[in-house]
C-alpha cells in the first residue's frame, strides 16, 4: 500500500518537474546560463529546485 502510495507521488513530483524545466527552457526569458543554472539546481536538489523555482523564478505577467 505505502509503495502504491509513493508511486504515486513520485509520478506527480515527476510530472511537476518535467513541467518545471520546460518552463524554464522554453517558456522563460532568461539567459541560457541562467537557465542552465536553473536545470542544474533542479537536478542538485530534486525537491527544493522545483520548489524553488515555482516560488521564486522567473515572473510574468501582473500579480494583483
Amino acid at each position: 500500500m505505502f509503495s502504491f502510495i509513493g508511486g504515486i507521488i513520485g509520478f506527480i513530483w515527476l510530472i511537476i518537474t518535467l513541467g518545471v524545466l520546460y518552463n524554464i527552457w522554453v517558456e522563460s526569458k532568461l539567459e541560457t546560463s541562467s537557465k542552465l543554472l536553473w536545470t542544474i539546481g533542479i537536478f542538485i536538489l530534486p525537491f527544493l529546485g522545483p520548489l524553488g523555482w515555482i516560488l521564486f523564478g522567473e515572473r510574468t505577467g501582473n500579480m494583483a
